[in-house]
């Protein structure tokens, strides 16, 4: 469903939607956080990605997350911060 709405640009009721979850999972923070970097709000993608990694949440990002993050940063042009990140990526095989 949030990628229903990210498809048609719908970001906001996606965020309810997102929001109204009782337990969210990788998929569903990965969803939330492909649909505000595919739509163009990269400063949102950040604040989601950093939330999910706070103690209470504790939801791993994977390679599905950093590809999100590194086009966020692409959006924004922010080398650095796509640097800041690099230490935190999941290993890949």
């Amino acid at each position: 469903m949030i990628s229903g709405y990210s498809k048609c640009g719908n970001v906001d009721s996606a965020r309810k939607l997102f929001d109204s979850f009782r337990e969210k999972d990788l998929v569903s923070w990965n969803a939330m956080i492909a649909c505000y970097t595919q739509n163009s709000r990269p400063k949102e993608a950040f604040q989601l990605f950093h939330e999910m990694r706070k103690p209470d949440v504790n939801i791993q990002p994977d390679e599905m997350t950093f590809s999100c993050v590194i086009s966020a940063c692409s959006q924004l042009g922010d080398l650095k911060r796509f640097v800041s990140f690099l230490p935190c990526r999941p290993f890949m095989d």
